[in-house]
């Protein structure tokens, strides 16, 4: 029998539909047992994927901290920490952002002038690789057709 990979979505709304006031300022957990189950959820997974939006409001991500779901993911043989992928057509996200700093596993998802601006910076995945997805599939940048498979691309 084939495994199916799972998603698991947790979004968060006030009643009226919204996340953010008039000014766009972050929100903020509304009890420690909100916080709670956002953290225990994040402890489950591979990959937490966000928006620039969402970095650029708290510029920073929320790690796992409590140790009896770091010391869960141990035992499974994962990672401390699940890869925090973020999503930005520009890339236009400041390095100075705690972010940056914080003992996580970064992803960039973004398009090729987004992967241009981060080329050769170790702020994702801690080397600078590239990867290209285009008509051709997945491929390291700079091998196989030179100039096929540009559309959207992928940085590490």
């Amino acid at each position: 029998m084939r495994v199916r990979p799972r998603t698991t979505v947790i979004l968060a709304m006030t009643a009226d539909g919204k996340i953010a006031d008039r000014e766009r300022s972050p929100a903020r957990f509304s009890s420690a047992t909100d916080k709670a189950h956002l953290e225990k959820q994040i402890s489950l997974v591979d990959g937490v994927l966000f928006g620039a939006g969402t970095l650029r409001a708290y510029e920073t991500t929320f790690p796992i901290s409590n140790p009896d779901l770091l010391s869960a993911r141990e035992q499974l043989q994962q990672p401390s920490q699940p890869v925090h992928i973020v999503c930005s057509a520009s890339a236009r996200l400041d390095p100075q952002w705690r972010f940056f700093s914080q003992p996580v596993p970064r992803w960039l998802l973004t398009v090729t002038t987004g992967v241009q601006f981060w080329q050769g910076k170790a702020f994702f995945g801690g080397d600078g690789e590239t990867k290209e997805q285009g008509d051709k599939g997945t491929r390291d940048k700079g091998q196989g057709d030179k100039g096929q498979g540009d559309k959207d691309s992928i940085a590490f």
